[in-house]
């Protein structure tokens, strides 16, 4: 299943974002490591994904969905590398 980054920067409190982050939690398997960036396994496109969540953003907010090819490196936690391993290879 192709695995895909969602960035955000949000421009209210996190409480605001209850929804936004439940509904991001039901495209798949996920993993939120970073604040605000989210890693998820979906067989939907990044405009569906787009079109999804855009729903539950207020006009200030932005988001850039990107899917997840080829090569991809950074400093993470152990378990968060075996979980990217694991769920988009």
């Amino acid at each position: 299943m192709p695995g895909y980054i969602i960035s955000l920067n949000l421009t209210r409190p996190i409480e605001y974002y209850v929804g936004l982050f439940n509904r991001i939690k039901s495209l798949g398997y996920w993993m939120s490591y970073v604040p605000c960036t989210w890693v998820v396994t979906s067989n939907l496109t990044t405009k569906q994904i787009y079109d999804i969540l855009i729903n539950y953003l207020y006009p200030e907010d932005n988001i850039l969905i990107m899917r997840l090819q080829g090569d991809w490196y950074g400093r993470l936690p152990s378990y968060a590398y075996d979980w990217l391993h694991s769920q988009i290879g």
